[in-house]
């Protein structure tokens, strides 16, 4: 499991493999890293 994404209390964000989990909403968040990270990943496979 790679760990995307941590913030004082733990983990918030991870992988595995084609899998990714977030302990948070990231389009509600008005940060757009996750999504950027997201589409740079998926591109990866197109």
């Amino acid at each position: 499991v790679e760990v995307l994404a941590e913030m004082e209390d733990g983990i918030v964000a991870a992988r595995q493999a084609n899998i990714v989990s977030t302990a948070f909403h990231p389009e509600l968040s008005g940060d757009t890293r996750f999504h950027k990270y997201f589409l740079k990943d998926v591109a990866k496979l197109v």
